[in-house]
């Protein structure tokens, strides 16, 4: 929580990641059931601790639609918002979620272009897209250039429920493939939030589940003559 946070804590957290090998690639502060001034100040937070991890991108989302907050309010808020971003060097990656005021690709890409800066990109949680889109794989390929980050996980059908790829019902090699027509060439960030028994384990399941993942649809890309990575 950003409010907790502090540089030396960073930079903790910074050495404890080198030492499993591994890269910290965004930051992300959503702070839900909080009210939303409490919630835009940890964006604001957010956008300032992203130096101390060394990262270029920040992950936010809206507040629940029920709230009532106005359009334009959540829209200045982010045209300010982004200023600071730019500001920071960072990105800032607004996610869509069932429920909020930014729950639809739809309604990102109006709140990217209502906004205008280059430092405001879309989060893409490919399972809330699932939820959300008629046909993922045509949502995806709407947002070539606009797609600063993405979550990526299995969803079961006509439920929002976080699973390992390949618990549920998305076709995620299929969504991969789009990722790359978007133009996305960063990372998959495994979005998994159970309280898991062992969360290691399912750490561990979730990666080599991602990978097979991921070859199949290189394979794809690489078969309809395009290089993949």
């Amino acid at each position: 929580a950003p409010g907790t946070l502090t540089p030396q804590l960073a930079a903790h957290v910074q050495e404890l990641a080198v030492r499993a090998g591994l890269t910290i690639h965004s930051v992300s502060f959503h702070g839900d059931g909080l009210p939303w001034p409490e919630r835009a100040a940890g964006q604001r937070a957010a956008v300032a601790a992203a130096a101390w991890f060394g990262t270029r991108t920040v992950v936010v989302n809206t507040p629940a639609a029920q709230e009532g907050i106005d359009w334009c309010v959540l829209r200045e808020h982010f045209a300010a918002l982004s200023e600071e971003a730019s500001q920071a060097g960072v990105t800032l990656a607004v996610e869509p979620e069932p429920g909020l005021m930014v729950a639809t690709v739809a309604d990102g890409l109006r709140l990217v272009d209502e906004v205008a800066s280059r430092s405001l990109a879309l989060n893409l949680d490919v399972g809330h897209a699932f939820l959300t889109e008629g046909d993922v794989v045509a949502a995806i390929g709407s947002l070539s250039g606009v797609i600063g980050h993405v979550h990526f996980e299995d969803m079961p059908a006509d439920e929002h429920r976080h699973l390992v790829p390949g618990e549920g019902d998305m076709p995620l090699a299929d969504v991969v493939v789009a990722l790359w027509d978007a133009g996305f060439r960063g990372v998959l960030t495994v979005d998994l939030f159970e309280p898991y028994e062992d969360p290691v384990a399912v750490a561990v399941q979730a990666l080599r589940a991602s990978r097979a993942v991921v070859r199949e649809a290189m394979a794809r890309v690489r078969q309809r003559g395009f290089p993949a990575l």
